[in-house]
């Protein structure tokens, strides 16, 4: 069997190439769809889904194209902390009503 330029595709010559494709594609068409969300007046609970599917997806990127990627990596987890601490300032309940009358307005 004779090899040529045709019969070898870039996949094959250079095994790299691609690698982390579909993962990019799929984080920038979720930043895609959250722009429009946002731009179109979404709902919080339809934004907020996208940005956690966004975490995940940003995760599968990294894990395949991890080198070079510590700002990539430092802007995800600070993401994600942002996320759950806004989760849990939601989940806190409302402060205790004060004891006593309320005051006069006057």
């Amino acid at each position: 069997m004779t090899l040529s330029v045709r019969s070898v595709t870039l996949s094959c010559a250079f095994p790299p190439y691609g690698v982390g494709m579909d993962e990019a594609r799929q984080v920038l068409e979720r930043l895609e769809r959250i722009d429009r969300l946002r731009a179109g007046g979404g709902q919080r609970g339809a934004i907020l889904a996208e940005v956690r599917l966004l975490l995940e997806e940003g995760e599968a990127w990294l894990a395949a194209e991890p080198a070079g990627t510590a700002a990539a990596r430092e802007a995800l987890d600070a993401c994600r902390l942002r996320l759950v601490a806004g989760a849990e300032r939601r989940a806190d309940p409302p402060p205790p009503a004060p004891e006593g009358p309320l005051p006069r307005a006057a």
